[in-house]
């Protein structure tokens, strides 16, 4: 059988309600999750991964990284179309 394993990611009850508190004041970055809670980065990724595909978030738009190129993603509590990548209208 092949292809990918899925990673369980188990926090607290605790730690996921520091979580979703976070995330309830606005858009959030999984780096700004991460360091308000203190769970790793990869953690925080993957509850957001988790939450993506349950359709609980959505990538609502791109931020500066520390270079000032738009490529930090950007989430939002709720369900709304993916953010649109840049120049993805150039692909066609």
């Amino acid at each position: 059988m092949t292809g990918t394993k899925r990673r369980v990611v188990r926090i607290s009850a605790l730690t996921f309600a520091a979580a979703l508190a976070v995330m309830m004041r606005g858009p959030f970055t999984a780096a700004a999750v991460a360091e308000e809670t203190g769970l790793h980065r990869d953690t925080v990724y993957r509850l957001i991964e988790a939450m993506l595909q349950q359709q609980v978030c959505h990538e609502s738009g791109l931020a500066p990284d520390t270079l000032g190129r738009m490529a930090v993603r950007v989430y939002s509590l709720g369900q709304q179309a993916a953010h649109q990548k840049p120049f993805a209208s150039l692909n066609n």
